[in-house]
C-alpha cells in the first residue's frame, strides 16, 4: 500500500526543474518499489546530471519507455506486470498506508526515513529503527575494525570486571561476529580460553557448542541482524546457564541525547550493514523474549544481559 503523503514533498521539489503535462499535472507514470517513476520522454530536455540530482534529493526515478538497447517493446500494461508497477490510476484509489509492525512489540512503524535505496521504518512505541535485512556478504569485521580494536584494552578490563571471582583457566569465552579474530587474539594473549565464531569469514564460521560458555561478547554485531534474531537463539544456546552476553552498539538514545538527528546519525548505514538502530528499551524488551535478564549497563554504548532460561537442547 502506498501513501500519497509520503511524496508530496518529493514531488514540490521536483517542479523546481521538470515540466508539466498539458493539465499542469507531472509526467507520473507510477510506483516501483515505494519510488515516484517519471516518463522521460515527457522530460524531453533534461540531462543525466539533473537526473543524478533529482533522484539524490527527491527520491524520484526516470523510467526510459524506449530503451536504447535492443529490447522487445512492450505496452505500458506489461510493463507495470513485469515490474510489479502500480498505474497511475490503481495509485489515486490507494490514499492510505498502513506502516510496518515493528517486530519486537507489534506497535505500528510508519517510514521514518531513506538512505540510498534503503527504507527504515520507527516504532512509534518502542523507538527501534530498522529495514528490511541488508545484505552483510563482504562486510566481515565491519567498515571500523581496525579503530574498535585499540579500545580492546577497555574491554579485557570488562572481562575481568565479568568474570571476578573466577579462575581464569577455567572461563570460556565466545566472541560472536568476531570478524578477523582481533579480539580473540588479545583476549587470549591475556591468558583467556577464547574461541571465535563469524558466519562471514571460513575461519571461523563453526557454530559455537551448545551450553559451553561464560561469557559471550557481541561487538558491533546486532545492529546487523533482523527479525527473528536467531543470532540470539543461538547465543543463548551456546551460554551455560546463567552465562553472560555482552553487547555494544549504537543506540536511537544517543542520536537524541545528543540532538542529532536520525537522517544524520552515522550509525544509520545501510552501506555498512546496520538494519537494526535499537534504542535501549527496544533491546532490553527483545532480550527478553529471548530469554535474558538485564543485568548493568557500562556506559550507553554498553550493554550486559544473562541467559536465565533453560537452553534448547
Amino acid at each position: 500500500m502506498i501513501n500519497i503523503a509520503l511524496y508530496q514533498h518529493r514531488l514540490e521539489l521536483a517542479n523546481e526543474w521538470m515540466c508539466h503535462n498539458i493539465d499542469g499535472t507531472l509526467p507520473l507514470i507510477g510506483v516501483l518499489d515505494r519510488k515516484i517513476l517519471i516518463n522521460i520522454d515527457a522530460v524531453p530536455k533534461i540531462s543525466w546530471e539533473d537526473i543524478v540530482r533529482i533522484y539524490d534529493q527527491t527520491g524520484i526515478m526516470f523510467h526510459d519507455p524506449n530503451p536504447s538497447h535492443n529490447m522487445h517493446p512492450v505496452s505500458f500494461e506489461e510493463y507495470c506486470e513485469h515490474y510489479e508497477l502500480f498505474s497511475i490510476n490503481t495509485l489515486k484509489t490507494i490514499m492510505e498506508v498502513r506502516p510496518r509492525t515493528c517486530p519486537i512489540c507489534n506497535n505500528e512503524a510508519p517510514l521514518r526515513l531513506t538512505k540510498g535505496h534503503t527504507q527504515y521504518f520507527q516504532c512509534e512505541s518502542c523507538k527501534m529503527l530498522f529495514s528490511d535485512p541488508l545484505n552483510q556478504e563482504g562486510l566481515v569485521g565491519g567498515q571500523h575494525e581496525d579503530g574498535r580494536a585499540l579500545q580492546n584494552d577497555i574491554r579485557l578490563e570488562r572481562v575481568k570486571t565479568m568474570t571476578e571471582g573466577m579462575r581464569k583457566e577455567g572461563i570460556r569465552i565466545l566472541d560472536f561476529g568476531c570478524g578477523h579474530g582481533y579480539l580473540v587474539n588479545y583476549l587470549k594473549e591475556a591468558g583467556y580460553n577464547v574461541t571465535g565464531y563469524d558466519a562471514y569469514n571460513e575461519e571461523f564460521n563453526r557454530l559455537p557448542e551448545k551450553g559451553k560458555f561464560h561469557l559471550c561478547i557481541c561487538v558491533e554485531v546486532i545492529e546487523h541482524t533482523s527479525v527473528p534474531f536467531v543470532e540470539l537463539d543461538v547465543i543463548r544456546r551456546s551460554l551455560v546457564s546463567g552465562g553472560l552476553l555482552y553487547l555494544e552498539t549504537g543506540f536511537v538514545d544517543i542520536a537524541v541525547e545528543d540532538n542529532i538527528s536520525l537522517d544524520d546519525y552515522v550509525y544509520v548505514s545501510p552501506a555498512a550493514g546496520h538494519a537494526t538502530i535499537f534504542s535501549h528499551h527496544s533491546l532490553d524488551y527483545l532480550m527478553m523474549m529471548k530469554g535474558f535478564r538485564s543485568k548493568r549497563h557500562f556506559d550507553r554504548n554498553c550493554r550486559l544481559y544473562s541467559n536465565f532460561a533453560p537452553n534448547i537442547v
